[in-house]
């Protein structure tokens, strides 16, 4: 199997079998490459968009981390990830030559952010679920080339079955100089709980399936990762490891 990101062969690490009564039982592999150090799993490739949004609509992984958990924790979590985002706004200007006026929220664009984002920019989302005129879909990706001056994406990009591809549109849709803004969890400092004690397969949060805690994740990033991905797409690098999160700043 090749790396998802560089290409290069990567090792088979382990298999967790999907056991669901509303889901077909399978094995689900996880493999690691041995250039970049990405970890992923191809067990989600295939599915068409119905087993998707049946294998995430799964109550144990809804009551966890899905849109569809009690008002009150999904607003939660919501203002807790514009926090987070908006002090990773606030470095931009040190790495800017102009200031940010158009905006592409990518995989996460709930009502509250997108609001909240368009009180001080020209907004847009993909996947929203709002239903607004300012809802990208994949169809309108053309004519929104070299539009944007940010692209971000917080706690969304564990979740892409094909994450060169995605990056790759990402970066097509922002102007010269615009910035890939994205965060997920750190593969070099905080998915293992236990490694000294249990296998790797028990040890790594998140994993598909982890019941009753099925969080879903299919990529993990380290910072070798974000290095490979950066010199593969041509952009300049200003990505960090933080606060157990990769940070991932990215300038066309």
């Amino acid at each position: 199997m090749n790396c998802k990101i560089c290409n290069t062969e990567s090792l088979f690490l382990f298999k967790r079998e999907i056991d669901r009564p509303d889901f077909s039982s399978y094995e689900h592999e996880y493999y690691e490459c041995q250039k970049c150090s990405f970890m992923f799993s191809t067990g989600l490739d295939n599915l068409t968009k119905e087993q998707w949004d049946q294998f995430y609509k799964y109550p144990d992984y809804l009551q966890f981390d899905g849109p569809a958990r009690d008002e009150f924790k999904a607003q939660n979590m919501e203002s807790t990830r514009i926090k987070f985002l908006e002090r990773l706004m606030l470095k931009l200007p040190n790495v800017r030559s102009t200031p940010i006026k158009k905006v592409l929220i990518w995989g996460n664009g709930k009502s509250l952010l997108l609001k909240k984002l368009n009180l001080k920019y020209d907004t847009y989302a993909t996947y929203s679920s709002t239903n607004s005129s300012k809802e990208l879909t994949e169809k309108d990706f053309p004519k929104f080339k070299n539009s944007f001056d940010l692209v971000t994406s917080i706690e969304v990009i564990e979740h892409f079955t094909d994450p060169l591809e995605e990056f790759k549109v990402m970066k097509s849709l922002l102007k010269p100089g615009g910035q890939i803004l994205a965060s997920t969890g750190s593969k070099d400092s905080h998915i293992w709980s236990s490694s000294e004690t249990c296998n790797i397969a028990e040890s790594l949060n998140y994993l598909i399936p982890y019941r009753p805690r099925n969080g879903g994740h299919i990529c993990f990033y380290a910072m070798k990762t974000v290095e490979k991905l950066a010199e593969i797409l041509g952009m300049k690098n200003d990505s960090t490891d933080q606060l157990k999160k990769i940070c991932i700043l990215l300038t066309k």
